[in-house]
């Protein structure tokens, strides 16, 4: 029961239990357990001299209202989106839990791949009127990088070798987009 009693904070952060969350706690689980490190790594973006946008909402746009909103398949908030290179990275935030077994790593790697699937349906989107979502967005990009940052550190990120959707941790995150230079 001790022990039960222990796990019991994270289960709620992890929304790992039976039970129905109000919106107010669940946005407040998001900007403050899910989403923080992302705040870190939007400052140290900035701090390289970088312009970015955080949890961009494609519904505050008329026109992402009007064509992508009633889409499904493609994410209608962004976590994180820079120019790096002359090239939009879209960043896709999640926290899964480190895997422990075999079935975990399973679920894992299910959960990444319907995020890619949705990723790449955006990028096709967007790559299709290209002119018009630079206007919306106000920055100019010769191409489009997906990002899938985790959390903690999964065995997926090393099979990013031929695939279009990148998948990092934080800290290699941080080394590929030298987000702690001066």
């Amino acid at each position: 029961m001790k022990e039960a009693s222990r796990y019991f904070p994270l289960r709620i952060l992890k929304r790992d239990l039976p039970i129905k969350f109000s919106n107010k706690l669940k946005e407040s689980i998001k900007s403050n357990f899910d989403e923080v490190k992302l705040q870190s790594i939007d400052k140290m973006l900035k701090k390289s001299g970088r312009r970015t946008k955080v949890n961009y909402d494609l519904g505050q746009s008329e026109y992402f209202k009007r064509k992508v909103a009633c889409v499904k398949g493609i994410p209608h908030e962004l976590d994180l989106l820079f120019i790096n290179d002359r090239d939009l990275v879209i960043v896709d935030s999640k926290n899964y839990h480190i895997e422990f077994s075999i079935k975990e790593m399973k679920s894992t790697s299910n959960k990444l791949e319907k995020e890619r699937n949705k990723l790449q349906r955006l990028k096709r989107y967007f790559l299709s009127d290209k002119d018009r979502v630079q206007e919306e967005i106000g920055e100019k990009f010769d191409d489009i990088r997906l990002v899938i940052l985790t959390v903690n550190p999964t065995l997926y990120e090393r099979m990013n070798s031929n695939d279009d959707v990148e998948v990092y941790n934080i800290s290699n995150f941080i080394k590929e987009f030298n987000c702690n230079q001066e």
